[in-house]
């Protein structure tokens, strides 16, 4: 306990006081929603500005959500594969809470916790790494992906006119196309 206590607050997101290990999927679809603002009030804004009909906006409002959580997470499997040479890792570099980054700690064991907290704190990213391919995380993030991306579809399915319902179907699938295969 002294040593994941010691180096706890290593892996804080910023302007957060939750630490590492009591992170759960209310707090990150939290912070994915905050984080993907901007294009959900949009979005929600423009059917405001279309229809004042309380039920459509409920719709798009959890579209909206599910899209924003989608893209989240693939801006997350692109800085662990694609950007890496470039800004590689930075979120995993700056303390950042992300949900690939949860699904790895609740799959590690007591020992992988102290491990994975000390290749942490030595910066070995390559370890770090290591375990993220070794618990398939990014399948497990595409997996989610997946699911939000269907979920998006079914809430908009015979609820507006089939041009509106085919544009919008099509930004969630958009969410599931990377410009190459997502690898570690």
């Amino acid at each position: 306990m002294g040593m994941a206590a010691a180096y706890m607050s290593v892996m804080m997101e910023l302007n957060s006081k939750q630490d590492l290990f009591s992170i759960d999927e209310k707090y990150l679809k939290t912070l994915y929603l905050s984080k993907t603002a901007h294009g959900r009030m949009l979005l929600e804004c423009t059917f405001l500005m279309l229809l004042d009909h309380d039920k459509t906006i409920e719709t798009v409002k959890v579209y909206s959500n599910h899209l924003a959580i989608a893209g989240q997470l693939k801006n997350d499997i692109y800085d662990f594969t694609k950007h890496k040479q470039y800004r590689g890792l930075s979120d995993l570099k700056q303390g950042h809470i992300t949900w690939p980054l949860y699904l790895l700690i609740k799959s590690l064991t007591w020992k992988e916790r102290k491990k994975f907290l000390r290749d942490l704190k030595d910066k070995d990213y390559e370890s770090l790494i290591l375990l993220f391919r070794e618990k398939k995380i990014i399948e497990e993030v595409l997996k989610l992906i997946d699911f939000h991306v269907a979920t998006a579809k079914t809430v908009i399915k015979n609820k507006f006119p089939k041009r509106v319902e085919t544009i919008l179907e099509t930004w969630a699938e958009g969410n599931r196309h990377f410009s190459r295969e997502p690898k570690l």
